[in-house]
């Protein structure tokens, strides 16, 4: 028995003098250029700790196998004629020496290294960026070749206008609004898009259509508890530091990825938050690093503890999620020109979302902007309406010109590397009788100054040139609708004042405009990084 209670003793004995006196975060780049960070114990504090040198001794040898096996390749492939002395360096890389560090403070406290642990993997998967290969193919070979054009459509429009005019439409688009519904619905059960399987069904059509899949995130002004009231640009500060509504928040952007997700093979963007960008950074006084104005970390998400609760931290938690969820999915952010020639000027949106880390560098892809807002001819609006004839400041309503959006967007284009898309285009004209301002059937002027007389017509061109490579035409309320919506057929009533009566010959909402000028377009679209296509009538790029 005494010689057991020895045996326990010295096992005792062992055990504590075992026991790390600290703990440090220990930030590994390996000799291929791989970072990794993890928590060590550490039997007296500092870099001098022997768990340190045993770490930096794995690493070292590690690095010299490779070296070793590097310099074999080189010899091999230097010595084959064959290469006619080239630098195999070009061919591959040559191992580098690693470097291992402690990050940080080393921390008697093991839970307050943990939180330094979380913090550094955040932005460890920040940075790491694994869909950056797959989104730039994207970028470059669906909407760089050529100035393109997307629609809010059903997959089989868009495949019967492609096999039929030609029209290559690159992408599907539609809202993901309401986002959360129900404070503290971490599940989405009462978000109608995945409620009510509307996502899914969107994903599978794009996939059909051979089409990106658009999606419009929409929720914080709609949220509870404020609900868009009194108005859009008040809910939204209420909404974003509400607890409740932002774990909600942030699990169905979560829940969105993982759909993304299991439709890998379908390309896909999430436009984040029209409007909201500038309803968050106006309270904030413009300072992207101001605390409290949205609640990130503080929502409550796991994934998301440590980042901070400001818009920077708002913009981080896009790419994080997005990395670890779905890191095929381009990120779009939105930002806003209501006050265009002074504090939300081109230039000074270029600092805002470059301070915020919203750029090419980054891991974001597009921002997106507007020329105005839905179809103007329509009865419903009242003494609001505008019928036509239309001029270039009654279709370009932010700006008052086409030539002012452009001086607008080329600063945030050229400050932030990233590309521009002209978003929520009406879909009606003054073209077809069909369109007579009746619900449905609304007119408006966007679609013609972009598209009528092209290639004449040099409005894309000059988009083009100051960073924009795509518009979308979308449907808002009421207003026209390449669709039969209203299930009316072929209709060619009497013209409405200022309408050229225009005869339909297709069941379309919009008489057919969208589809038969799309495809004039397409027949030869204006390049951007593509070739011009020498041949009139040559079908554009395949989607």
């Amino acid at each position: 028995m005494r010689y057991q209670l020895v045996l326990l003793l010295l096992i005792h004995i062992a055990l504590v003098a075992a026991e790390p006196v600290a703990w440090a975060v220990v930030t590994t780049t390996d000799h291929a250029g791989a970072t990794s960070v993890a928590l060590i114990g550490l039997s007296q504090a500092g870099s001098s700790a022997p768990e340190m040198k045993e770490l930096q001794t794995a690493a070292a040898e590690a690095y010299g196998t490779a070296k070793q096996t590097w310099d074999q390749r080189r010899k091999a492939y230097e010595a084959d004629k064959a290469n006619g002395g080239r630098s195999f360096r070009k061919v591959e890389a040559e191992p580098s020496k690693p470097v291992v560090k402690i990050s940080g403070a080393v921390q008697k406290d093991r839970a307050k290294a943990e939180e330094l642990l979380a913090r550094l993997e955040l932005e460890l998967l920040a940075k790491s960026d694994p869909g950056a290969a797959r989104r730039k193919r994207v970028m470059t070979g669906q909407l760089l070749q050529y100035f393109t054009i997307g629609i809010q459509a059903s997959p089989e429009w868009i495949i019967e206008t492609r096999e039929k005019h030609g029209d290559r439409w690159a992408c599907l688009a539609d809202y993901n609004s309401n986002v959360v519904a129900t404070p503290n619905d971490v599940e989405g059960k009462d978000t109608w898009f995945f409620k009510y399987g509307h996502l899914r069904k969107k994903f599978e059509g794009c996939r059909t259509a051979k089409v990106i899949c658009w999606n419009t995130w929409y929720g914080l002004a709609q949220a509870p508890p404020a609900s868009y009231k009194p108005t859009p640009a008040a809910a939204t500060p209420v909404n974003a530091r509400t607890q409740s509504t932002m774990i909600a928040y942030w699990s169905m952007v979560k829940k969105f990825l993982e759909m993304a997700k299991e439709f890998e093979d379908v390309d896909c963007v999430m436009q984040v938050e029209p409007d909201e960008w500038g309803h968050l950074l106006i309270p904030a006084g413009f300072d992207v690093d101001k605390e409290g104005t949205i609640l990130v970390g503080g929502s409550g998400m796991p994934e998301l503890k440590g980042i901070p609760d400001t818009v920077k931290g708002f913009a981080l938690a896009f790419r994080i999620l997005r990395n670890r969820y779905a890191p095929h999915v381009l990120l779009a952010a939105n930002p806003s020109a209501w006050d265009r020639n002074r504090t939300m000027s081109g230039e000074k949106w270029g600092e805002y979302l470059n301070a915020a880390e919203v750029n090419q560098k980054n891991g974001w892809d597009l921002f997106i902007t507007q020329l105005h807002d839905w179809d103007r001819g329509q009865a419903r609006n009242g003494s609001a309406a505008k019928y036509p004839p239309y001029t270039e400041a009654d279709t370009v309503t932010m700006h008052g010109s086409v030539d002012n959006w452009c001086a607008w967007i080329k600063p945030i284009h050229d400050a932030t590397g990233m590309w521009c898309v002209a978003w929520q285009l009406s879909q009606g004209n003054s073209t077809y009788a069909t369109c007579d301002g009746s619900d449905g059937h609304a007119m408006d002027g966007v679609t013609e100054l972009l598209l009528e007389n092209y290639p004449a017509n040099r409005v894309a061109a000059r988009m083009a040139a100051a960073g924009c490579c795509m518009w979308i035409f979308s449907l808002g309320g009421d207003g026209a609708c390449v669709l039969d919506a209203k299930k009316d057929g072929i209709t060619n009533p009497t013209p409405h004042a200022g309408n050229k009566g225009r005869q339909s010959l297709y069941p379309d909402d919009d008489g057919g405009y969208l589809r038969l000028m799309g495809g004039e377009y397409f027949k030869n679209p204006v390049p951007i990084l593509g070739k011009p296509l020498k041949q009139k009538g040559k079908a554009g790029p395949p989607p």
